[in-house]
């Protein structure tokens, strides 16, 4: 966006990044399916980054991958 920081952008950019290596790699573990993906909360999450001040975004991006891991984690013990 280029209303956004450099800083702010490159920051959601990273987090998009990470989000996408986190489910990509538990899509090949078949633990998460591809098409749930885009309705998981993260997504949202991630999508109102751009509306926050880079502070909030700083914020804002540990949770989001911390979220997506403890419910990636929730997924994998109801597979077992």
């Amino acid at each position: 966006d280029a209303a956004s920081p450099p800083k702010k952008t490159y920051l959601i950019a990273k987090v998009i990044r990470e989000f996408y290596e986190i489910a990509a790699r538990y899509t090949k573990e078949g633990i998460l399916d591809p098409r749930t993906i885009p309705s998981l909360p993260e997504v949202e999450e991630i999508i109102r980054l751009k509306e926050l001040p880079l502070e909030e975004v700083e914020k804002k991006i540990p949770q989001i991958i911390s979220n997506l891991k403890s419910r990636i984690e929730s997924m994998r013990k109801e597979a077992a």
